[in-house]
């Protein structure tokens, strides 16, 4: 399948944002500070803003990162979305279990409101006053490329634009033995069909295959990004963001999605 990417959202510790971030992806080097960004989502109101966890305003803002950076600008409201998510948020969980555990189970309605996994989309909908198809996925450590593929697969076959976020947020303290991740990260892609007139011919267009079966799943060169990238599910899509920011790489493999992973290929002459 072959893809057009518009456009692209990241937020994480010291990527803030794609257009300060390529470089680092660029020359596979760590940021100079591993600062986390202030996470302040556009487009909700405050009456919902104060229901937000940090799960949903990391989505928000890569996603709405991804809209700011489109060179042809797109209607909102009528972009299908796929989030994607290893685990959801897990401090939620965490709270709603700690409640069920006391006197009278005073579980907090707001927590319970931000439960459910397709939580990050329904405020992504409220904001943008959106009422396209949405998707949301849990895939584990396969989240990214399971994701991607639900993406890309929808706009091959209805030629519409779609928005895929994936985001992860660090685990509370009594998840940590069983999840390991350092820090929170998300990504947003705009992805077209090749063929759409809206498009800006500079976007880079992508063929996605099934990756040989001994492919060698791609890494970064730079230690502290690959930390980040081998610990937390969003994080495993920075290989394709590297490609993105160097096209000269050509190809990336991503692990997931498929028994062989997934092969990621740029093309010059779609």
């Amino acid at each position: 399948m072959r893809v057009r990417v518009s456009s692209v959202g990241l937020v994480g510790p010291g990527l803030h944002g794609w257009q300060n971030s390529q470089k680092y992806l660029r020359q596979q080097i760590s940021p100079a500070s591993w600062e986390t960004q202030a996470l302040i989502p556009a487009g909700i109101s405050p009456r919902e803003r104060r229901r937000l966890t940090e799960n949903i305003k990391l989505a928000l803002v890569a996603g709405q990162d991804a809209l700011l950076n489109l060179t042809v600008p797109l209607a909102i409201e009528q972009l299908s979305t796929v989030f994607a998510s290893a685990d959801g948020d897990l401090f939620i969980a965490d709270k709603i279990l700690t409640a069920l555990t006391l006197p009278g189970k005073p579980v907090s309605p707001t927590h319970f409101h931000n439960s459910v996994h397709n939580a990050p989309a329904g405020y992504w909908h409220l904001a943008s006053h959106s009422m396209h198809a949405s998707t949301s996925i849990a895939a584990g450590a396969s989240s990214f490329v399971c994701g991607l593929l639900e993406a890309v697969s929808q706009v091959y076959y209805t030629g519409e634009p779609c928005l895929l976020v994936v985001y992860d947020t660090h685990p509370p303290q009594s998840y940590k033995q069983e999840i390991e991740s350092f820090d929170s990260l998300a990504i947003a892609l705009v992805l077209q069909a090749v063929n759409c007139e809206c498009a800006s011919p500079e976007c880079e267009v992508l063929e996605i295959n099934a990756a040989p079966g001994n492919a060698i799943i791609s890494t970064l060169d730079d230690p502290n990004l690959e930390l980040l990238r081998r610990s937390n599910p969003a994080a495993r899509g920075l290989p394709l963001l590297g490609l993105l920011a160097d096209p000269d790489q050509q190809a990336i493999v991503l692990k997931g999605g498929l028994a062989t992973g997934v092969e990621v290929r740029y093309l010059d002459n779609p």
